[in-house]
């Protein structure tokens, strides 16, 4: 979760709404499986390569990814 609180400041397990957009260097959500209570993610416009640990955001039910570079889309949340 380092690498996302570089992005975007503080985030904690409370964290419902996130926007990390337009970070050339962010590659992964590594740690965003921390995040319990995140409904919305718009992880637009980055250089993901990877979705681990988002298929345990059971809360989640909006995801914006696009403009990424993955490669492979795994297990998405039920609640997409």
């Amino acid at each position: 979760m380092k690498e996302l609180q570089s992005k975007v400041g503080r985030i904690d397990a409370q964290t419902a709404n996130l926007r990390v957009m337009h970070c050339p260097d962010l590659r992964s959500l590594h740690g965003i499986e921390h995040l319990r209570n995140l409904q919305h993610l718009n992880a637009s416009s980055n250089f993901l390569q990877s979705l681990e640990g988002i298929e345990t955001l059971e809360r989640l039910v909006y995801l914006n990814l696009s403009c990424n570079q993955l490669t492979k889309v795994g297990k998405l949340p039920a609640g997409l």
